[in-house]
């Protein structure tokens, strides 16, 4: 038997994400593969920082079905070249692995990030759209 949640519960668990973000949060992208986590706390930042994105206030509105949509991830100027490789979600920027909440990976053409084409330092780095589905429907 496969494990399902009713659609009520999974928003619950997406807006808990939602409030974990906070009124502040960023995405920063990084080179190299997450760094994943040690007894259930994140692992500090590896790699090359290749950008810093501030999210707007609310991070996201109310799920739907399990799909939580954010609301605007603001552009930002890339602070040094190179292939993604991972991203989180964090409440502060440049902040330590207290602050991850959410960590995904990243590439160019794949991935849950997925990126057009390397990032260069100085051009700008946008994300069109970003989702996250919470599972077991």
């Amino acid at each position: 038997m496969s494990l399902s949640y009713k659609d009520s519960t999974r928003n619950t668990r997406m807006a808990d994400l939602v409030t974990a973000l906070g009124t502040a949060a960023f995405l920063e992208i990084f080179t190299g593969s997450p760094p994943g986590k040690t007894a259930g706390t994140f692992n500090a930042d590896s790699g090359t920082k290749l950008a810093s994105l501030s999210c707007t206030n609310p991070v996201a509105g109310a799920a739907s079905a399990g799909v939580l949509t954010f609301s605007t991830i603001n552009s930002a100027t890339a602070l040094a070249s190179g292939t993604p490789g991972y991203a989180r979600f964090k409440t502060a920027a440049s902040g330590a692995a207290s602050t991850v909440i959410i960590e995904l990976d990243a590439a160019v053409g794949s991935g849950s990030l997925n990126f057009s084409s390397t990032i260069a330092s100085g051009g700008q780095v946008s994300i069109t759209s970003a989702t996250i589905t919470e599972g077991n429907a």
